[in-house]
């Protein structure tokens, strides 16, 4: 997150050349405010500097730009520019064509609080969902090689994940897509109602583009195939426990 305080940097994606433009400059005036926005224009360079990631469902290509996006930094907030708003209420939404009052009104409602976060530092609640036994067990061994301490809690299909969710707060979730009963996508949905900014990590055998757009606009955070590579998964570990690591701080 930025460090200047009421200070918050957006990355666009699906936008044209001149909606660009109108943005820019109307974050430009929103320096003036007591809360302002900067527009980041080269979104590749250091993805954890970005709070926001403003995208326009234009395209295919957009969904596919922002999924990646989302893979390396699972941290930012979604607002969606959309003719119609979306049935995942994680994200937030603002009508295209777009209104420049309405774009501010929008990025003003997120919140960066941390109010979410009951554990103390270093020490998180993670839950593992997975039909296999054998595969929540890998996972406990690889969770376990990290040096913050996790509570971890394991489940077998998304009735039983939705129900220790709704008895207690998950710092990470690591959720198989298929599945007996409710597959992974309506579990990951049904928990974004909830809990918005908890990262979501989705593990599936599946890895076409559309199956991981998919997973974004159910609201999953990254994902990981299967067989999970033990180096992969430690990355992406790592990442994500550093991001929970920050966002305590702040």
């Amino acid at each position: 997150m930025s460090t200047e305080q009421g200070r918050f940097n957006v990355a666009l994606i699906g936008f044209s050349v001149k909606e660009n433009q109108n943005i820019e400059q109307l974050f430009q005036l929103s320096h003036k405010r007591q809360r302002c926005y900067n527009l980041m224009l080269d979104i590749d360079t250091d993805t954890q500097k970005i709070d926001i990631l403003f995208l326009c469902l234009s395209s295919q290509q957009a969904k596919v730009e922002a999924t990646n996006l989302l893979k390396k930094s699972p941290q930012i907030a979604i607002v969606i520019a959309a003719k119609d708003q979306p049935a995942n209420s994680a994200y937030h939404y603002t009508p295209y064509p777009l209104r420049a009052s309405l774009i501010l009104e929008t990025l003003d409602q997120i919140n960066f609080s941390v109010s979410d976060v009951v554990v103390p530092a270093s020490e998180y609640n993670a839950l593992v969902v997975d039909d296999s036994a054998a595969m929540r067990k890998a996972l406990e061994v690889e969770l376990q090689r990290i040096p913050q301490k996790l509570n971890i809690d394991q489940a077998d299909c998304g009735e039983a994940a939705l129900e220790l969710a709704a008895q207690k707060k998950y710092d990470l979730i690591f959720l198989d897509i298929v599945m007996p009963g409710i597959d992974g996508f309506e579990v990951c949905k049904t928990l974004r109602k909830t809990i918005k900014k908890t990262p979501i990590i989705m593990l599936t055998g599946k890895t076409s583009p559309l199956d991981e757009v998919k997973g974004v606009m159910a609201g999953c955070s990254t994902y990981l195939t299967k067989p999970v590579d033990r180096n992969e998964f430690q990355k992406v570990l790592k990442r994500v426990v550093n991001w929970l690591d920050e966002y305590q701080k702040n």
